[in-house]
């Protein structure tokens, strides 16, 4: 079995000890501060994922491969590399900017988006109150419905997109095991900033 931390693109490669063909690429995983602060010595950002090789096979078609399903073909080669740093030996292809909110933090909704949080609050209500009884026939406990009128939220997630600019998901809690609504950063005035970001910010 091959060490996943160095794999390289370009790699020549045996699948399940056969068949051949060459790593192009790698998937990605996306780690937020929250997700570094829980995994370890990381940086927020978008790193490759060195479990998942995407290799293009002598018929030219590109499949996904996990990592011990392959064999190097140059093996002195493979074995005079260093080992990478970062999340699980992946190496970061993108720093994620710096956001006025992080996971945990402590927000009120501003006077002008309260009537769009609380329409949007008002789904996820409408939501529980058609999935509880079929959950709970389940034996599956959705939790206590959310309050009509809350304007304290925590930061529970935040979502980077691609345009370089992020959304938050918020809940009455402080983690992601309960319900969210997904809000831009003009809707929540900071009340208190949580522990991942004393730790990011050496506070």
């Amino acid at each position: 079995m091959v060490n996943i931390l160095l794999l390289e693109i370009g790699d020549e490669v045996f699948v399940n000890e056969n068949k051949g063909g060459k790593i192009v690429g790698f998937h990605k995983i996306v780690l937020s501060e929250g997700s570094c602060f829980r995994t370890g010595d990381c940086l927020p950002g978008i790193y490759r994922d060195p479990a998942l090789a995407q290799v293009r096979m002598e018929n030219s078609k590109v499949v996904d491969v996990y990592y011990n399903c392959l064999e190097v073909v140059d093996s002195r080669e493979y074995i005079k590399r260093k080992k990478t740093t970062g999340y699980c030996g992946g190496k970061i292809i993108r720093r994620f900017p710096e956001t006025l909110f992080c996971e945990g933090d402590k927000a009120q909704v501003k006077l002008e988006s309260f009537e769009k949080i609380r329409n949007l609050v008002g789904e996820v209500i409408e939501g529980y109150s058609h999935r509880k009884p079929q959950m709970l026939c389940l034996g599956i406990d959705i939790g206590k419905e959310p309050e009509f009128d809350l304007d304290i939220f925590f930061v529970v997630s935040v979502n980077y997109l691609s345009n370089g600019h992020c959304t938050y998901n918020i809940s009455d809690k402080p983690d992601n095991s309960h319900w969210h609504i997904t809000v831009e950063e003009k809707d929540l005035r900071l009340l208190k900033h949580g522990e991942i970001w004393k730790v990011y910010h050496k506070k």
